[in-house]
């Protein structure tokens, strides 16, 4: 058996999540409940490849899902809607192996190509892999204390959790699946303000079921005169805290919502123990974000995904061009919000 290869689905993989959490590079997008996240509200098909030793232990892994898309190309991903989630592997002639099983597999598929979410312990590129996009990735690091933490934070982030407080925002632990609605309102009113397409309510039902009852998540609601103005989605896993998701309501901005909300993150991850925040992947042109996520002491690095076409693939439909994508971004800025809602749950599952 030693080396062997094979493909599971992690919802019903006995051994899955006891592997991620006993490999130096699993994070909580690698386990069975993201999978269950991902898999239930957009029907991808999961290609998890795992490699086991002689006494059946799983070694390594690449975990994937084929994303298919009327308006995107049929490709695989490890994975869709997670910033980072590199191949989980040892630096073995076999992990080798396992990632020419990968490429077979998109040609089995008919798959465009492969794409992966960060470097493994084999160098991607002696495995036929390219540069992909580049991201930055800002992380900061967490003290035994929040306090401690607030140390390297900026001036004026400092001065914009002041004004908050000032201004009478409270900021509370919110897991009811009503709270999470108010989430997703706020949600929407962000993507359009952006020119975004909505994700469908039910991925926010989905991380509520699979995630934050399973004690996996935390969302974080910031009021004002008694009603939700911003809230903050935090996905856990072992000693990691992610930023996954951020809205706001955009007539409330100047009460630095944003601001009080990941001081109270940072706060909740000092006090679960927690040694970093990984505030996710922001587009390098995006020099605002960039800014602020450098405001509160984070660590800044590049984020590189890695693609490969094998020779044999096949291109699945035609990719979003950048006519249909303006398009696209003008009837989000002007359509109402049950439009957008509607077509979210329709087409959303096309941009993993």
């Amino acid at each position: 058996m030693a080396g062997e290869i094979s493909v599971v689905d992690p919802r019903t993989c006995p051994d899955w999540d006891a592997f991620v959490d006993s490999h130096p590079d699993g994070n909580v997008f690698h386990t069975s409940g993201w999978a269950r996240v991902l898999l239930g509200t957009y029907k991808y098909r999961p290609l998890y490849h795992v490699r086991r030793d002689d006494s059946g232990a799983i070694r390594s892994a690449v975990a994937l899902m084929q994303v298919d898309g009327r308006l995107t190309t049929r490709r695989l991903v490890g994975l869709p809607f997670s910033d980072v989630c590199p191949p989980l592997l040892e630096s073995t002639g076999e992990d080798a192996e396992l990632l020419s099983v990968v490429s077979r597999a998109a040609v089995a598929a008919g798959a465009s190509h492969v794409e992966l979410r960060g470097p493994g312990a084999v160098p991607l590129d002696s495995a036929g892999f390219g540069g992909g996009q580049a991201f930055y990735q800002h992380i900061i690091p967490i003290a035994a204390s929040a306090e401690e933490t607030a140390k390297g934070f900026h001036s004026s982030a400092r001065r914009a959790i002041r004004k908050a407080e000032r201004e009478g925002l409270s900021v509370r632990e919110a897991n009811s699946l009503d709270d999470m609605r108010e989430f997703y309102r706020l949600t929407v009113l962000t993507r359009k303000k952006h020119g975004l397409l909505p994700q469908p309510w039910r991925f926010f039902a989905n991380v509520h079921r699979h995630m934050i009852e399973a004690g996996a998540g935390h969302l974080l609601l910031a009021d004002f005169e008694g009603r939700p103005i911003a809230g903050d989605l935090l996905l856990r896993f072992r000693d990691q805290m992610v930023y996954k998701f951020n809205a706001s309501d955009p007539r409330f901005l100047n009460l630095r919502p944003n601001n009080i909300l990941l001081w109270q993150a940072i706060q909740l991850s000092a006090s679960l123990g927690c040694r970093s925040l990984d505030l996710g992947r922001c587009d390098t042109e995006n020099e605002g974000l960039r800014r602020f996520k450098l405001l509160w002491g984070s660590d800044e690095k590049t984020l590189r995904y890695y693609t490969h076409a094998p020779a044999g693939a096949t291109n699945g439909s035609l990719p979003l061009g950048a006519l249909p994508q303006s398009l696209l971004t003008l009837f989000v800025k002007l359509a109402p919000g049950y439009a957008l809602r509607g077509m979210g749950s329709a087409i959303y599952h096309n941009f993993g």
